[in-house]
């Protein structure tokens, strides 16, 4: 056995989400950028308790982070655009992508087989946390019982195409799809399935900051991953106490938002995240 055989050893059974970045992913060659806000969480976990007695659903941070997308995007439309056929597109719909982890279906599998999937939210601007967190519980449920539709033809058309060919296969549905907006939905391609951008939580992981890429088979031009709220010190009247802190990560598309827009962006999520009342939907 060479040196390089004896470094580099194949994984045996990589999961789809393993294949899929492969299969998608040049070496790092694009316009991402990356930002991090700490947002003090006192008034934002104060008000979870309440819309938790209020509405009986299990509302949480990262429902809550998801509703403030919606209602900055709504307020904000020069961030709610696209890039398709080398043009800015201006959205009409928040939808927002929450990643969802799907474990492997044998207990004792390899890490690597551990599943990442998803359930796109549709009209988020228009949805109260109550709604965001019922939706999402159901779609997750679907998920992570192989009993979503989508992921299962996923799953399916991977199992069987090579490595070589996943790769052209998987950019030529997405430019069909994507940017010639053809409708494949027979074909199981469903459309514009990340939205408007997309949500990862990390926190559940005791994870309280991480980044997460970009996904170029789409059209969405920013990805937030979720932090656990962790007590840290922070100033206040110019005394330095022990306060619950939300930390956000953000990687954008540099083609859609740049500093100036990203500024405005985090302003607004801050806002929004520290008087919760304003994600409330009026009566």
């Amino acid at each position: 056995m060479n040196e390089r055989a004896r470094v580099f050893l194949p994984v045996e059974r990589p999961s789809l989400w393993r294949k899929l970045a492969v299969a998608t992913w040049d070496p790092p060659l694009d316009p991402s950028i990356y930002g991090t806000i700490d947002i003090e969480a006192d008034n934002l976990l104060a008000w979870i308790v309440r819309e938790r007695a209020r509405t009986g659903e299990r509302v949480t941070v990262t429902h809550a982070v998801v509703r403030a997308l919606g209602v900055m995007l709504r307020d904000h439309p020069s961030l709610h655009c696209c890039v398709r056929r080398g043009k800015l597109y201006q959205r009409t719909s928040v939808d927002i992508f929450c990643q969802v982890a799907v474990p492997a279906e044998d207990e004792g599998a390899h890490v690597q087989a551990a599943d990442l999937s998803g359930a796109k939210l549709m009209g988020v601007e228009d949805l109260d946390v109550a709604d965001i967190a019922r939706r999402l519980g159901e779609s997750a449920t679907r998920i992570r019982k192989r009993d979503d539709p989508m992921l299962a033809t996923t799953k399916r058309t991977m199992s069987w195409m090579p490595s070589w060919l996943a790769r052209p296969v998987m950019r030529t549905t997405a430019w069909l799809a994507d940017q010639a907006g053809l409708d494949l939905r027979r074909l199981g391609v469903p459309r514009d399935p990340f939205g408007s951008g997309m949500v990862s939580s990390v926190g559940g992981l005791g994870l309280s900051q991480g980044f997460a890429p970009l996904f170029p088979l789409g059209l969405c031009p920013f990805v937030i991953v979720v932090g656990a709220v962790e007590k840290r010190p922070v100033v206040r009247d110019d005394r330095v106490v022990v306060a619950p802190v939300l930390t956000l990560c953000a990687t954008l598309d540099h083609r859609v938002i740049d500093g100036l827009q990203a500024a405005q962006m985090a302003r607004s999520i801050r806002t929004l995240l520290t008087q919760p009342s304003l994600l409330e939907i009026a009566a």
